[in-house]
């Protein structure tokens, strides 16, 4: 099974960024680690959106239809929370393995799935998930769409004593972050489903020391196909070593 995992200058959004691109993130990873996801993922947006449609029907018309999709949108997205549950602790333990094994990396990071329905519990109930439902309506009728639910769910990520690393964290630690995580989805990937896909580097490094670069490389180098590019040829073995061939140059 081909796949591809791209390590881009931009990285950092994923930390930095709006919970759109830690969702986008996330909904990749679960469709490439947890069988099934994509298709509950699928059920859920068309049901999400054909909710949304009546919700607006429902205020213009003074109706109160929108709940018949309530079902389809409790049974998807329990499986989606789920999901994202379980891979959200299975990158966390793996990027903690990736940060240790950094050199002079004092980066203390813990990841936590944010969601409006179970909150802090550890599982989710359909009956708490149908009552939350209900009693949004009234904001609902006020924004005209659903405003609960696994589409409006996010990722934290915390350092040193639960400081929220957007505020808290220097640019080099969110880079380092951002590599364990992507790094820590390649182990899984190897782990959990015998995948190897292919890695695609646009000047991902920038703001990681030479060290640290050479020791995550050397790490997934022998296992997949590499590709990189970039404006220079980083001054490290990993790249020193390479025969001539490997290098292409465009003018």
């Amino acid at each position: 099974m081909f796949q591809s995992i791209e390590f881009l200058q931009n990285d950092y959004v994923l930390i930095s960024g709006g919970p759109e691109e830690k969702r986008r993130f996330l909904d990749i990873s679960c469709s490439l680690l947890v069988p099934g996801y994509y298709s509950s993922l699928l059920r859920y947006n068309r049901a999400l959106r054909q909710r949304n449609l009546q919700i607006r029907m429902d205020v213009q018309q003074n109706t109160a239809k929108r709940h018949l999709w309530d079902e389809i949108l409790v049974q998807s997205g329990i499986n989606i929370i789920v999901s994202r549950q379980k891979v959200v602790r299975l990158l966390q333990e793996a990027s903690t393995q990736r940060i240790a094994g950094m050199k002079k990396a004092p980066l203390n990071m813990r990841l936590d799935y944010i969601n409006q329905i179970t909150q802090h519990a550890t599982s989710v109930q359909p009956e708490e998930y149908r009552r939350r439902l209900h009693e949004s309506e009234r904001r609902e009728n006020v924004f005209k769409t659903t405003v609960i639910g696994p589409h409006r769910d996010n990722i934290g990520f915390f350092h040193d004593d639960n400081k929220d690393m957007r505020l808290f964290a220097s640019q080099g630690q969110i880079r380092m972050a951002v590599l364990s995580v992507k790094f820590a989805l390649v182990d899984l990937l190897r782990s959990e489903r015998n995948y190897y896909p292919v890695l695609l580097f646009d000047d991902a490094f920038i703001e990681i020391d030479r060290e640290n670069t050479q020791l995550l490389l050397d790490s997934i180098g022998k296992y997949n196909q590499c590709l990189f590019s970039s404006t220079g040829i980083p001054d490290i073995p990993f790249f020193e070593n390479r025969e001539s061939e490997s290098f292409y140059t465009f003018r």
